[in-house]
Order: structure tokens, then sequence, then C-alpha cells
């Protein structure tokens, strides 16, 4: 599902987890880091610890998969391990006194707990995460209240005429079976049929195979210190898969691949006194070489000073906004622009305008004062993150998320100094052009409008 909060205020939101709002010019004394060092628990589940000195906070990730076709699952099961019932509410205010905080997100193929706590409070923190995981006490009121409020904020979302239009493009560019590509519609179908016996037994079939889980503690503990806090707190909850366990997770569909340019694909959309305008292109993956010079690349295509935002409202004042995105996934990423409140008589100049912008990242190489500053944005950005646990806990999840050990910061510093002009170029000619990259785009205004512009006219 193409949700409406991937889309910020204007002039662009860039979305990838490598990225964090935009850091002071200054940089702060950096806390000692050591390198990220991966390996298996007890239980099978791939572990990553890294030390982090000098940190008042220390933070555990733990990521489980969750079925790619039961979305309903996937949406209700984050808010149910934390507001499933009263009691778990009060253990959770009582984890909050000892400075012991929770967030549970859902991701495309998992979820992802994390907890962040005073260092030095590395064993409550692991067991509390562990309680909230292994022994999850939801109740029907609950759920009911949670799935009608999941419900609510779907249906307000399709109020928003930039999310069918990303939904239709967005299945238009995965298939229209693949999860990637389901529709809030879909979502709202998969949420309807769902009770709380079948949410429970989805979830307990996720459990049921800890070897696919990831857990990440970052803390001022040695790592041998931090692995054998994690395996006992594996022993200690009893987290093992059982012999007797029956069935399987589901395996998340390949995406075909495609080569070429799909659109205008037509929206109709009879409230709308302007024209949006979606694109998305097929994206690199994490373990993809040019993943990080692909990352730099939209780094350029961003904000009020290059790429879509200049080219179509700074030098031609053809639309209100231009939005980013771009969505890390195990099998395909994407990139996204949404263009906002095109006047509908300029729909072709704005199309126009867009093709611009891509021919020159792939014709011309940029230049040196350009790419420099890029890196700097990209670097400042990362020194940000590294401040803190739970910033580099964000650096790392990609990776892991993708079954790899993370890049140390130093190391993706060093990557991204070495990123010529040229490997942009290529990177942009393989991604942004349909000779080598797939693409689409997608188009809402009125009926009448579209069928006065396009042909065949929409039937």
């Amino acid at each position: 599902m193409m949700e409406p909060r991937v889309y910020a205020a204007s002039p662009s939101s860039f979305i990838p987890y490598l990225y964090g709002s935009r850091a002071p010019v200054a940089e702060t004394p950096s806390p000692e880091i050591g390198l990220p060092i991966t390996g298996r628990l007890t239980n099978g589940a791939l572990n990553c610890c890294q030390q982090m000195v000098h940190q008042e906070l220390s933070h555990l990730s733990i990521m489980l998969p969750i079925s790619t076709m039961d979305s309903g699952s996937r949406l209700l099961i984050p808010g149910l391990l934390l507001q499933g019932s009263q009691a778990t509410k009060d253990f959770l205010n009582q984890c909050r006194t000892r400075g012991i905080e929770f967030t549970v997100s859902p991701l495309a193929d998992r979820f992802l707990l994390q907890a962040s706590g005073p260092a030095g409070q590395e064993t409550d923190i692991l067991q509390s995460a562990l309680s909230v995981l292994t022994c999850p006490v939801i109740d029907a009121y609950h759920f009911a209240t949670l799935k009608d409020n999941l419900v609510k904020n779907i249906q307000n979302g399709l109020t928003d005429p930039a999310v069918p239009l990303a939904e239709a493009t967005i299945k238009a560019l995965f298939g229209e079976k693949h999860p990637y590509g389901k529709t809030s519609r879909e979502e709202l179908q998969d949420l309807s049929a769902q009770t709380l016996s079948s949410v429970m037994a989805t979830y307990k079939q996720a459990m049921a195979f800890p070897e696919m889980s990831i857990f990440s503690l970052i803390s001022p503990q040695p790592v041998e210190a931090q692995e054998a806090l994690l395996n006992q707190g594996i022993r200690q909850s009893n987290w093992y898969a059982s012999p007797y366990r029956q069935g399987s997770l589901d395996v998340l569909p390949p995406v075909d691949p495609k080569k070429g340019a799909r659109g205008p694909l037509l929206v109709p959309n009879e409230t709308l006194k302007r024209a949006y305008i979606f694109q998305a292109w097929r994206a690199p993956v994490v373990n993809d070489p040019d993943y990080l010079p692909f990352c730099l690349m939209l780094e350029m295509l961003k904000g009020f000073s290059g790429g879509f935002f200049k080219a179509l409202r700074t030098a031609r004042s053809l639309v209100y906004g231009v939005q980013q995105a771009y969505l890390e996934r195990q099998q395909a990423g994407s990139y996204q622009v949404m263009v906002r409140e095109v006047e509908t008589k300029r729909i072709g100049e704005a199309m126009d305008a867009m093709q611009e912008v891509v021919t020159e990242m792939v014709d011309k190489p940029v230049s040196p004062q350009r790419l420099w500053t890029a890196k700097e944005d990209f670097i400042r950005q990362l020194n940000t993150m590294k401040q803190s646990s739970a910033g580099l806990a964000s650096f790392n999840q990609p990776w892991l998320q993708s079954g790899l050990p993370p890049l140390p910061p130093q190391a993706l510093k060093a990557a991204i100094e070495r990123i010529t002009p040229a490997d942009l170029q290529r990177v942009a000619t393989r991604f942004l052009t349909p000779q080598n990259g797939y693409t689409v785009l997608g188009i809402s205004a009125p009926k009448s409008i579209l069928n006065q512009q396009f042909k065949p006219p929409i039937s």
C-alpha cells in the first residue's frame, strides 16, 4: 500500500533509512563507535552487536517476519503488541517509569520492535522487549478498537488525491498480484476479514520461526557481553523453534524483471481542479553495487535547489509542490516523485520538465561543485545519525533487513567520497531510462480533462 504519510510538506521528502532530517552545519564530536559484529544466537536468529561508548541510551531492535500475503495482520500486530489490553498498557507505563520506551512498526514483510533505555539497563530492556513479544496480552475490546481506528485511518488517507494515483502506479510498477502493489482498498478488505483468533494464529506462526528474526543491540557494552546477554534472554524466554512445529512462512514472491516505460496511466478524479502527476521507477536493493551511487544521485534530485522542484516550480512555476520517496524493499526498491496541483492546461509541459531532469542526469556529467555539495549533505546527515544509538540503529537497518552485515559509518563515508560523475551517469542510465530500467507514469485529473489531452479516451 502506498501510505499517505510517504508524502511530506513541499518541496520534497526523501525517505530511505540512511537519511534523517537535515543536519546542522557544525558537527558535534562523534561518540566512539565500534564495528558492527554479526552472528547467530542460540535460537538461530541473526544478531548484530555494536559498541557505542559515551552514550546515555542503549537501543534494541528486533525484526520478525510476517506473512507477505496477510497485510491485515501485518498492520494490526504492531498496535496490538503495545495497546492490546489494559494490562499491556500498564506494563509499558511501568517500563516508561524506568526510562524504557517502545515502538513497533510494520515493514514490507516484517514488523520491527524497538526499545531504548538507559545505558547499563540492557538486561531490563531486553527482558521487557522479550516479554512483549513472547507473552502478548490482547483482549477482544482493544482488538476491535484498534481495528476500527486502522480502518478509519486508511479511509481518511483515500481522501488525499495523491493516494489512489500513487497506488495505481505502484501496482503497475510491481504487477497486479505482487504484495508491493497492494492498494488501500485491498488492505481494507484484508482488515475486514481479520478476527482476533486469525491475527493471533498469524502471530504464533511468525514466532514459531525464531531463526527468521533479526536482533540488533547497540550499547556501551563490549560486543561479547552484548551477545551473551541476548543469548541469556533467549534462554530465559525459551524462544526456540519447536521440534513439532508445522507449516512454513510465506516466501516473498520475486518481482518480475522488466524494462521499458508504461503510461500515462490515467486515474480520473472528479474532485480535482488541478492535476496530479506521479512517476515511479524500480530502484536498487541494498546489496546492489549501485545502491550508494543511487542514493547520492537522489540527494541531488531533492530539495529546493536541484532536480524536480527546481525544474517544475522554481524555473517554470508549474506546480504547487513536489515530494520524493525512496522505498527500500527486499525484492526491489522504488523511487517515486509526486507532483501536486498542476494547472490542467500545463500537464504536458510538466511532463516534459520531468523528463528533462532525467535526461540531464543521464546525458550530462554533474559539475564538481554539485557533486561536492551532495556528498557534504549526505555525510552531514550521516554524522547526525551516528550521534545516538537509535540513529545508528536506523542507519544499520537496511542492511540487516536484507540479511547483510551493516556497513560501518566510516566505510560508508569513504564509499560516498569515491563516487564520481561517471558513476552517477551510469546509475541514472541503468535505473531511470526505459532502455535499461522500468518506469510507470500516472496522471490524475477530471475525466473530461484526461479525455481531451490523452488518447484513447477513458471509457
